[in-house]
């Protein structure tokens, strides 16, 4: 029997090294009972200091790059800055590595996995 296969979605100014790196105590409880696959958004958000802030031992503690699934620009309009290249990626994921049996969200990640899941729900308004 397969191991179910899981998409893990890191949220907004994270990336999934340090997803993973927080995901630690859901990862213990699932162990090798399934595949998780986490991925890095493709959108670059730039500086924001974002650390490990005390998950791993300070001896090792670095600085992680900063990534998202989109960037939000609010003016006159909403304006949702990378979210074709996030949709691209996901499609790419999707039909290289899947099929998946479930998503797992943090965040920005959390609303991407509902918005990936609608449109699996109705393929027909996806990417």
């Amino acid at each position: 029997m397969t191991k179910p296969k899981i998409l893990c979605l890191h949220g907004f100014g994270e990336n999934a090294e340090l997803f993973k790196i927080r995901s630690r105590n859901f990862r213990a409880v699932v162990g090798d009972t399934a595949d998780l696959v986490f991925l890095d958004g493709p959108v670059d958000i730039g500086s924001l200091h974002m650390t490990t802030g005390g998950l791993v031992d300070a001896s090792i503690a670095r600085e992680f790059t900063n990534l998202g699934w989109w960037w939000m620009r609010r003016g006159r309009s909403f304006e949702a800055r990378g979210i074709g290249k996030t949709m691209d990626l996901i499609s790419k994921v999707l039909t290289e590595q899947g099929p998946f049996d479930g998503i797992l969200g943090f965040s920005q990640g959390a609303s991407l996995a509902i918005v990936i899941s609608a449109l699996l729900a109705n393929p027909s308004d996806g990417p």
